[in-house]
Parts: structure tokens; sequence; C-alpha cells
């Protein structure tokens, strides 16, 4: 066996400056050295699609190369190969205290609109904001934590200088391998205590929220793929629980096999946006808090070789611009939602379990 590390010191450093990185399927990938090109050329280069949540038009990147994938105990002894010619420095971080005023506003204006039949459901964000700088013994750092997540978590991450994520989403806006498609229904969310399965699963409001979350995508693929259901069950987190309806087909209509087009048809579902999609997303983007969201719950693209692509949705993160930090979370918002409940003191919560 091969046991000389496959990444260089010096490849580490570039890495750690400007690069990306996720785990699917037990395998790790790393894309060095990220720039934005004048066009995607799908057959020469490695693509990652960053873009904002209301405009998929911006954040395409590529890279020359992809290394992977690794496995987990290769990847893991790449890591102490880097640490152990580095100086381990553990990031320091204040945080400020949450504000409810503007997810109040939200929440009043998305429950008008239930209440008068424009919409059935949506998810507004709130953020946890915070102060500190991230350095690459920080990001290394990170990384190391991220070698033991479970296999129901994607550990991801994109950085380019004094800006960028890293994180662990439990949901894929699809998985593409030639015109096999996987795809998933996420949406109702509980704190996890291993306990009372079938009361989550029969649980009327977050069977509602996660049933649109199916007709949505159903709706959106009816035309591009034809695409199985599975029984809905539970995905068990470490600190929370959701309903998951894993979706897998075939794609029928040849346009949709280019990732981007597909990208467009499917992003935001319900889990994340509006149902029905017919009345639009700008509203959604104007109330007051929203229009800060950037990449936030947008997609996250990887290309991988043999007409391969996983493309996650960017959740559950640690993201930064210089000194400002931030913890995001989305909270789906239904006729039968309790400002009590569902508001922002369940957005903290959640924020708090991913921190």
């Amino acid at each position: 066996m091969n046991t000389k590390p496959s990444i260089s010191i010096d490849l580490w450093a570039k890495i750690l400056n400007s690069g990306a990185f996720f785990r699917y399927r037990n395998q790790w990938w790393i894309y060095p050295t990220l720039f934005e090109p004048d066009t995607l050329k799908k057959d020469e280069k490695y693509y990652i699609l960053k873009p904002d949540f209301f405009d998929l038009n911006r954040g395409h990147f590529a890279s020359d190369f992809a290394l992977g994938p690794f496995s987990p105990d290769k990847f893991r002894s790449e890591i102490q190969t880097y640490k152990a010619s580095a100086t381990a420095e553990l990031p320091l971080f204040s945080w400020e205290p949450a504000s409810s005023r503007e997810f109040s506003s939200c929440f009043q204006i998305i429950q008008e609109k239930i209440a008068a039949k424009k919409i059935n459901k949506a998810v507004p964000v709130t953020f946890l904001k915070g102060k500190g700088l991230i350095n690459p013994s920080h990001k290394m750092h990170f990384l190391s934590r991220l070698l033991d997540t479970p296999e129901s978590l994607i550990p991801y991450g994109f950085w380019q200088g004094h800006e960028g994520f890293i994180g662990a989403t439990p949901e894929i806006l699809f998985q593409r391998q030639g015109v096999s498609l996987t795809t998933m229904a996420l949406a109702g969310t509980q704190p996890q205590d291993f306990s009372n399965s079938q009361e989550f699963l029969q649980d009327p409001k977050e069977r509602k929220e996660h049933d649109f979350v199916i007709q949505d995508l159903m709706i959106q693929l009816k035309d591009v793929a034809e695409v199985a259901r599975e029984p809905t069950r539970i995905l068990e987190l470490p600190h929370l629980r959701h309903l998951l309806t894993p979706m897998k087909g075939k794609i029928l209509n040849s346009e949709f096999k280019n990732d981007f087009e597909l990208i467009k048809k499917i992003h935001p579902t319900a889990a994340l946006g509006v149902f029905p999609r017919t009345a639009g997303l700008q509203w959604l983007k104007d109330l007051p808090g929203q229009d800060i969201r950037g990449s936030f719950g947008a997609p996250l693209a990887f290309q991988l070789p043999h007409d391969q692509s996983v493309v996650l949705v960017g959740l559950r993160r640690l993201e930064w611009q210089g000194e400002d930090l931030r913890i995001g979370a989305g909270c789906g918002l239904v006729s039968e939602s309790i400002f009590e409940r569902d508001g922002p003191n369940s957005c903290e919560k959640l924020i708090q379990s991913k921190s």
C-alpha cells in the first residue's frame, strides 16, 4: 500500500487560500485554486457552481483538476500530514444576540398570504451574526472536525481569500450520473430525542410541510424525468431529525442533462422557497432581512469524472466575509405554524444546534 501523501504541503497552502471540497458516499473530493472562467467548458474543467439563492447566474467557478476520491482513512492521513507541519490555532469568535424583529414581520406577512390562499408555504431565513477572522489554520481545524461527520450529513466548503463557508448539509438538490437522477424531499424538522418516531411521521404540521416539497418536486420534474419516490422516513441527525422522501429516476429530456439547466428547473424547492411557485420569489426577497441570503440555501454543484455531478443545498454552515461571521437557518411556515413554536426562537435553537 502506498502511504505517501498525495497532497504536498505547498499544494495544501494553495488549497487553503482558494479551494472547495465535499464528501459524498464516503469519498472526499478537493478542488484547488478556483477561478472564474469566461465560459464553463464541461469537458475541459472541473466546475463548481456557487450561485446566490435569488440569482443563479452568479458564482460560476472552475478548477484545472480535482483531487480524489480519497477514502476516509486516506483523507485523514492527508490532513494529519499537513497539521504536523503547521502551527495549530483554534478560532475565536464573538456572537451578537439574535433579533426577532425582522423575522416577526416575515412571519406575519407570510401568514397573511397563506390565509388569503396566495401561497401554501414559504421559508424565511434568519442569521446569527458574529465577529472573527478565519485563517488557513482555522480551515484545517474545521476540516479535521468534519472527518467524523455521520453519513447522514455531507461535509462541504468553499473559500477564496478572506471569504467563504464550511459546514455539513443533510440535503442534496440532486445527484446525476449520465441520465440517472437522485433527488429528495427534505422538510419537517424536530429536535432530536430518538423517540416517538411514529408521532413525528404522523405530525399534521410537519407532514403537510413535507408533502408540499414532494408535490413541488414532482411538478418540476414532470417533463424532465421519470421519477419514483420511496417511502417517507426519518433522517436522524445528531441534534435534529427531518422527514425524508428519497426519489430516483431517469432523465428523459435531453435539455436537462445539462446540470445548470436542471438546477434552474428544480431550485428552489418548497423546502427553502415558496409553494406554489406561481407566487414567485421577488416578494420573498423583499421581506425584511431576506435580501441578504447570498448563497445560503442555494445550490452548490460539483462536477466529478465520468459524467457525474453532485449538487448540494448550502445549509448548516459557518459563513465568513472578512471579520463578519454568520450562521443561518430557514424556518418553513404553513398555516399550522405557531410563532412561539416555529418563529425566531425555533430558528435560534436550530442555529445553536449547528454551531
